[in-house]
């Protein structure tokens, strides 16, 4: 499998390993936005137990926030679009790297199913670019195209926990209205449940392979990173990890919260803060003080402990006041719990490591020989 116009003369392959998903999404942006004109960059990497959105997606909506705080779940946001995804150590997430001119999605998902073919699996490419055993999905992608690069990648459930997947990407009903991508819902299975003996490793060696024999390079060597300076990489993970990109990204939506006759409101947000608070005219009327509780919640965080609090300087001591309050903390989650600004690299300033590729002609090394 050759697409004619992809023949770069150099193929980097490297492997991450397992760190937090802000690290890795760092790393695979600065190695993007630095892939050579005659390069194809294939990175491999695992991620601690996460949630990762699309680039435009409502966490509020794609998930249970107070679940992944209660769970210690950690929250990132790619560049790129696409739906949500659950990620934890039996996941594996592959990334192609590539000068825009030379951007196939079909292509080089078509090398990943044929690697999961070689492995003995019944995998094919759906027409929504996921990878599906039967009528279960095992691998979704999602894309970011510059003016110059093209970046492809994707994550596949080898030994993934499907239980945690599915309790955390089901949000409790609440009356959220927003105009963001949502995710479309697949039933979902795992390597593992077809073929037990399968690895994170075996699968990531015939990716590796696939590739090699696929892309046909003049050279295949380590992806290093070793081209991307220190403090370029620290720079884009500082803004990765930070809340105003994790939740402040998050575009306009109304929460329309109603709790019974004595508390009933709507909040507007705009990038993670309330940006106004409408009181039907009856609790005016009942004594509430409504302007002061516009004015106290509006430019304040969309988060249901620092709202309660604000509430306490609008609304006089009582039980009409702790009804307001408990409301919010039940109605909107606290994201106080999440670790966002301060968040510590787990491993310093790490690189990806070498990978050999296993394939049908042999080991090819970092060097690009066979052996």
């Amino acid at each position: 499998m050759q697409a004619r116009n992809i023949a770069p003369d150099v193929l980097e392959i490297g492997d991450a390993g397992l760190q937090s998903p802000h690290e890795n999404l760092a790393w695979e942006e600065c190695l993007f936005r630095a892939c050579p004109a005659d390069t194809i960059r294939l990175l491999f990497y695992r991620n601690t137990p996460s949630l990762v959105f699309g680039r435009n997606q409502n966490p509020w909506v794609e998930c249970d926030v107070a679940e992944c705080l209660h769970r210690r779940i950690l929250l990132a946001r790619r560049i790129s679009g696409g739906g949500t995804v659950y990620h934890d150590e039996g996941n594996l997430n592959y990334s192609f790297s590539m000068p825009r001119q030379w951007y196939d999605r079909d292509f080089f998902l078509g090398l990943v199913a044929a690697a999961l073919q070689r492995l003995g699996l019944v995998a094919r490419v759906c027409e929504r670019h996921s990878i599906w055993l039967g009528e279960k999905k095992v691998s979704g992608s999602a894309f970011m195209l510059t003016g110059r690069r093209a970046l492809l990648h994707g994550c596949i459930l080898v030994r993934s926990d499907t239980t945690h997947l599915r309790r955390l990407l089901h949000p409790p009903p609440r009356s959220l209205h927003a105009r963001g991508i949502s995710s479309v819902r697949s039933p979902v299975t795992t390597l593992a449940e077809a073929h037990p003996e399968l690895t994170v490793a075996t699968v990531m060696e015939a990716i590796a392979a696939a590739a090699v024999a696929g892309l046909q390079p003049g050279t295949v060597r380590q992806l290093t990173g070793r081209d991307i300076a220190p403090e370029t990489y620290a720079a884009c993970l500082a803004e990765r990890r930070s809340r105003a990109w994790i939740m402040g990204r998050t575009g306009r939506f109304r929460h329309d919260i109603d709790a019974g006759a004595a508390v009933r409101f709507e909040v507007q947000v705009d990038r993670g803060i309330v940006t106004g608070v409408e009181i039907p005219e009856e609790s005016a009327k009942k004594g509430v003080p409504v302007q002061r509780i516009c004015h106290v919640l509006t430019g304040k965080a969309y988060d249901g402990e620092m709202l309660a609090q604000a509430l306490a300087e609008a609304i006089p001591p009582g039980a009409e006041r702790e009804a307001w309050r408990e409301t919010l903390r039940r109605e909107v989650p606290a994201l106080q719990g999440f670790r966002f600004e301060g968040l510590e690299p787990m491993s310093g300033l790490s690189r990806p490591t070498m990978l050999g590729i296993a394939g049908q002609e042999g080991f090819v090394a970092g060097d690009g020989k066979r052996r």
